[in-house]
């Protein structure tokens, strides 16, 4: 499955759905007409220039700067939690309009410390060949994601330099149909890996079980529900008869007007 070079259309998807949302919302729509048009105004202020924001980056008296090539990668993060993305439409109408407060917020409630990687993982994304990013395959038409922003939101060419590269027969052995029970989850407007990318799934996973949660995204805003079906499937070691009902019931973040 080409993730990354998918990332693009899905999260453009994603960023649809939102607006579409606010849209069929009364109080959404008064207060946010048009989320597309501020998004391309907001592109057009960061093509002019960088914006500075009343904040120094850790460590020094230098002012953070939020440039053009932060956009895409930021957004893309926002879309990845439907209770950021529920911000999407006022952050994008305020900096439309050369307010940045709510993108210091955005910045601030992070714990500012920088990214960590596990060996595992770096392993994986750095040398399996599914995970290379191939750019004439990264479909980017019609979507507010570049290329460039795709490659910013994938693990940096420097730090592959140095991860560990595990031998070729651990890398290009044929698949093998794994019988272990497995649980698939994924939400509708997951901007980059939504139900489609496991659809095949069933053909190595014989016993695997795919569920679809309508309106969430990569990560969840639930109530329990999601807990008690995973805790059913752990408990019994099995897809058979999971409390999955509830899923179409997870509520979806009202947006954020201020």
């Amino acid at each position: 499955m080409p993730l990354f070079e998918r990332f693009p259309a899905n999260s453009q998807r994603a960023l649809d759905v939102v607006v579409a949302r606010c849209a069929a919302d009364p109080t959404c729509r008064a207060a946010f007409p048009d989320p597309v048009a501020d998004l391309r105004t907001v592109a057009a202020q960061l093509d002019a220039g960088p914006i500075e924001l009343p904040l120094t980056l850790p460590g020094t008296s230098e002012s953070l700067r939020f440039q053009r090539e932060n956009l895409g990668p930021g957004l893309h993060s926002l879309l990845l939690d439907v209770r950021t993305a529920a911000t999407v439409p006022s952050i994008l109408h305020a900096t439309a309009r050369g307010d940045w407060s709510p993108v210091v917020a955005t910045v601030t409630t992070g714990d500012g410390a920088p990214p960590t990687w596990s060996v595992m993982n770096l392993t994986i994304v750095c040398h399996e060949p599914w995970a290379l990013m191939r750019p004439t395959e990264t479909q980017t038409a019609g979507s507010y994601l570049s290329y460039a922003d795709v490659r910013a939101l994938t693990v940096p060419e420097t730090v592959c330099a140095a991860a560990p590269r595990p031998q070729p027969e651990a890398l290009y052995r044929d698949p093998v149909a794994v019988a272990v029970p497995m649980l698939l989850l994924n939400g509708t407007v997951d901007p980059q890996d939504p139900p489609e990318n496991v659809a095949s799934a069933g053909r190595t996973y014989p016993r695997s079980m795919a569920l679809t949660i309508p309106g969430q995204s990569h990560q969840y805003a639930g109530d329990g529900c999601l807990d008690r079906v995973i805790d059913a499937f752990i408990d019994s070691a099995s897809t058979a008869d999971l409390p999955a009902g509830c899923l179409a019931e997870m509520p979806v973040p009202s947006f954020v007007l201020s």
